[in-house]
């Protein structure tokens, strides 16, 4: 007889060696999309590919505990901090969101911030004590009220031209449209400034005197809002005039000041007394007092408008505080819903809370 080659053990052992190598690749696979979901989880708010952020933060300039605390609205907790010296006042944050710069009010540095690695990278003298900042919509330059207006260039974060100002320059800030830059005064002007050739173009007149008020403009560029701590008001400026519209009376100290994304109303922070008041832009009435549980000092509007967000003094005392071990918290940055002037929560923080950060984009 012919003997028969039994084939099965063969082909058992291909059949085998076919199913380890599948599982091997099938292991392989699964490792690699794992290692992916991880990475990413773990990169939350890291670049991604394009070069954008994958997680927009908002930080706050904490003043005298040399700090700069970096926030996140969705958790509404503070998610870690930088440490600056020189007193953190003031801060402009790139519309990138990777670089701030802090301006300091117990120094003549300006301390550019990494936010990715969340340490400083460069500090630029200014000359002086720096109050507030504001960049450019495109990022290209950076304005910092340190007496003159200095202008840096973030290409290469060198500064590239002085501005003077009839007085003092404060604090700056731009028109929706990045075509004007307007710059309150310690004193009673607002100048309005050429960005792109860097030359004062006209000077408004508020009719009073204001130390450390601060200004923002409305969304459709034809209003821009001062407030006056000298004389407990909001002067309310129309841009294509320059005339002084109203003088409408706040509380004590009326300090920071924000627009509502439809512009019907603006908040304004009494950092002389616990609340803020709210005004109707048509009418220039205040229509409500939000009382707070501290004395608001800073305003900032999110893009979307959703959040209105101010730093409080004096909010905690320490054995109140959630965090009374932790460096002493007794400010707090409170998120209120500017709709319904609700406060939806209160993130104890460390004394004071300054210039509060948000991202540009919606």
């Amino acid at each position: 007889m012919t003997k028969q080659i039994n084939k099965v053990p063969f082909c058992k052992s291909i059949e085998k060696e076919l199913l380890t190598t599948v599982f091997v690749m099938v292991s392989i696979l699964f490792s690699v999309v794992l290692a992916k979901s991880l990475h990413a989880q773990s990169t939350t708010g890291m670049s991604t590919a394009n070069g954008t952020e994958s997680q927009d933060f908002t930080y706050a300039m904490m003043g005298p505990s040399n700090t700069i605390a970096v926030i996140d609205l969705d958790s509404r907790e503070i998610k870690d901090s930088v440490s600056v010296t020189g007193n953190p006042h003031g801060g402009a944050l790139t519309p990138d969101g990777k670089y701030i710069y802090a301006s300091s009010m117990g120094s003549k540095w300006v301390s550019v911030v990494d936010t990715r690695a969340k340490e400083v990278i460069k500090k630029i003298n200014v000359g002086t004590a720096s109050h507030h900042a504001t960049v450019r919509p495109d990022g290209r330059y950076v304005y910092v009220a340190a007496d003159k207006l200095i202008v840096i260039d973030t290409a290469t974060n060198e500064i590239v031209a002085q501005i003077d100002t009839p007085e003092a320059a404060f604090y700056p800030a731009f028109a929706p449209d990045g075509r004007r830059l307007y710059v309150l005064s310690m004193g009673s002007t607002i100048s309005v400034i050429d960005p792109e050739t860097n030359e004062l173009m006209d000077t408004f007149d508020m009719g009073t005197k204001s130390m450390m008020g601060h200004l923002a403009a409305a969304h459709d560029g034809k209003t821009i809002y001062a407030t006056n701590d000298t004389a407990d008001r909001l002067s309310i400026i129309d841009v294509e005039t320059g005339k002084l519209r109203a003088k409408v009376p706040v509380g004590k100290q009326p300090h920071g000041v924000a627009v509502s994304e439809d512009d019907k109303y603006v908040f304004v922070s009494n950092r002389g007394e616990p609340n803020i008041s709210v005004i109707n832009a048509e009418t220039a009435e205040v229509v409500e007092t939000l009382e707070l549980g501290g004395y608001p000092e800073h305003l900032s509007m999110t893009a979307d408008g959703n959040y209105l967000l101010a730093g409080l003094k004096d909010r905690f005392q320490k054995k109140d505080s959630e965090q009374s071990n932790s460096r002493n918290m007794t400010a707090a940055i409170t998120i209120i819903d500017p709709s319904s002037l609700e406060i939806v929560k209160e993130i104890p923080a460390w004394p004071q809370v300054h210039d509060i950060l948000v991202p540009q984009s919606k």
